[in-house]
């Protein structure tokens, strides 16, 4: 990626990539044609049949076929309903997964927990390395703001996007309160819709907002709003495919990897060293 440091691999990275025939599916596949030196798509998993020309094909009930080719590492952009499927999938061809899917369950992520504890998993609510450096800066900005500054969040998504907030606004939400209960030993609760409420705001809160129209690729902005001024710190993502490279960094790096989850702090720590 233009402005990143890559992470290099000796041979082309085979990758098995679940939801190919979505909307970023067909974005990573893009990126991986792109990049032939690096990487090569070798199969697919969809939730249905979806032919592409020159991959081994696969979908819920038909695993076998998947089990039994050759491939590195397993890319996820689907949701959570073929989850099942990529766990059936990894119990019976162990191999590192990069899941970039948002909205699971309680129950779900502790099966994720669980297949962690064999394999490698790399997991992360948004695959943007933009997202993650924000991240830092606003556990780092809110250290010295909160409480004299009230903390909200802004996100704004297509109006395709099913859930909401969305997961990388919980991301940066919780990241917030962990910080500020470690430093201050303060618990910050989150607020999703104050119109049931009339009463002033308490200070011991992170409001959360969601906008959702169009075909806007990604948002989120972190306010720290003080009584004589306003920081902002904002991420916006100019196009769908900063996620698919992230995704295909997240391959690279997770590739060879005891068992145990990973994520995009992960990521950031190797390529600083780099």
């Amino acid at each position: 990626m233009e402005g990143t440091k890559q992470l290099s691999n000796p041979s082309p990275l085979r990758i098995l990539l679940v939801g190919a025939s979505g909307h970023m599916g067909q974005i990573v596949t893009e990126q991986i044609r792109q990049q032939s030196e690096q990487y090569r798509l070798a199969a697919i998993l969809n939730g249905h049949q979806h032919q592409m020309e020159g991959v081994v094909q696969g979908w819920p009930g038909n695993l076998q076929t998947l089990a039994d080719c050759e491939w590195d590492v397993l890319i996820d952009f689907s949701s959570p309903a073929l989850l099942p499927a990529i766990c059936e999938l990894l119990t019976r061809h162990p191999a590192p997964a990069v899941l970039a899917t948002t909205g699971y369950s309680q129950d779900e992520l502790a099966s994720l927990k669980q297949l962690a504890r064999t394999l490698p998993l790399f997991m992360s609510a948004n695959m943007s390395l933009g997202i993650h450096v924000m991240q830092r800066l606003i556990t780092q900005a809110a250290r010295y703001l909160y409480p004299a500054y009230d903390i909200e969040i802004v996100e704004a998504h297509h109006r395709r996007k099913v859930d909401a907030p969305s997961g990388t606004a919980l991301l940066l939400a919780r990241a917030l309160q962990d910080e500020i209960c470690q430093t201050q030993g303060t618990d910050l609760t989150l607020t999703f819709d104050r119109s049931l409420v009339r009463q002033a705001r308490p200070a011991a809160e992170i409001g959360i907002s969601s906008i959702r129209g169009g075909n806007i690729v990604g948002e989120h902005a972190v306010i720290f709003a003080g009584q004589a001024d306003i920081l902002t710190i904002k991420h916006s993502a100019l196009s769908r495919s900063v996620f698919a490279q992230g995704a295909l960094n997240a391959a690279a790096f997770i590739i060879n990897r005891e068992a145990g989850l990973y994520s995009m702090e992960d990521l950031l720590d190797q390529l600083a060293k780099a």
